[in-house]
């Protein structure tokens, strides 16, 4: 566990969100006044397999 989080915006691009997941870490989306959730490694490929199949 860690106390140094990675943070992203909400209107971050995906493309910002890869060295996160590579590292092996959780990207945390948030901005200042409000937390919206967590992209992990799963989500993230779920969502490109979906991508694929449109």
């Amino acid at each position: 566990m860690t106390r140094d989080l990675v943070t992203v915006p909400p209107e971050a691009a995906l493309e910002s969100i890869v060295p996160i997941l590579k590292k092996g870490l959780v990207a945390v989306v948030a901005d200042e006044k409000r937390f919206y959730g967590l992209v992990t490694q799963i989500d993230f490929l779920n969502y490109l397999r979906l991508k694929l199949k449109q």
